[in-house]
Parts: structure tokens; sequence; C-alpha cells
């Protein structure tokens, strides 16, 4: 989700590096040397499946990766509360490229999503996409 293709806009992005997902974050207050940054500690390369929560309340933020602990949190900058964004929703990428990001969050997701949850609604990732850039396919329904 972004508003424009900077860092220096708000934006939320979820991305994996170094085999732990990451959450990038702008409500707008940030600066481009200051932007908020929430790493897990899980490794998610491993071929299992895996939960990832993020929330956000006001300027807390938490990444919560298998409902283990260590919850990861960060305060945005003071006066940023809202996440202003063009309500679009890119999973495993954007045809618009967010400049300033780390290059992970660059080159699209590889790998397999079962079901995303946004506002307590689960999105029906056939039906409610709009676009489909690059290639998708289904993953098996065997779950270790």
């Amino acid at each position: 989700m972004h508003k424009s293709n900077s860092i220096e806009a708000d934006y939320l992005a979820v991305a994996i590096r170094a085999g732990r997902v990451q959450v990038s974050l702008n409500l707008g207050k940030e600066i481009p040397t200051d932007i908020v940054f929430l790493s897990s500690s899980v490794n998610v390369t491993d071929g299992d499946w895996h939960t990832l929560m993020f929330q956000r309340a006001n300027r807390q933020s938490q990444l919560i990766v298998d409902h283990k602990l260590p919850v990861v949190t960060e305060l945005s900058a003071p006066g940023a509360t809202h996440l202003d964004t063009d309500g679009h929703l890119w999973i495993g990428g954007s045809v618009h490229r967010i400049h300033g990001l780390p290059g992970p969050y660059l080159s699209g997701f590889h790998g397999c999503i079962e079901h995303v949850k946004v506002d307590d609604r689960i999105l029906d990732l056939v039906e409610d996409r709009k676009v489909v850039s690059g290639s998708v396919s289904f993953c098996g329904t065997d779950r270790r």
C-alpha cells in the first residue's frame, strides 16, 4: 500500500529479507534516514507454513510471526497516526517501485500465501484481485 513512488510518503510494505519477515512503513512523518523497519527473528524460508500478524494502532506497529515471542514493536514519528494510501493492496509486489526501499522489497514475492486478512476480512486472493502482474500459480494444499 502506498501513496507515491517514494518512501517519503505514506506506505506499508512487507518483504522476506535474509530469510526473515520485515515490515517497513512510513505514516508520512518519517524522513528517509529514519524509516520504520520491523524485523522478525523467525526464519520463514524453511519450507514450512508460517503465520504473520501485523497490527498498527496510531504510532505503534507490531509484528508477530508464528504467534511467538519476541513480538517486534516500533513507534512511528510523533504526529504520525494514520496510514494514508491510495487504498490498493499489492500482494507479491507492485508495478510501482517505491524508491528508497532495500532490494528484497523490489524483487517480488516467491512462495505460497494461504490467506490474507485485512481489518478482520479474509480476502479472496482470486476473486478480489484487479491486476495480475507476473505469474500467479496455486500452491498445493498439503500442509506439513
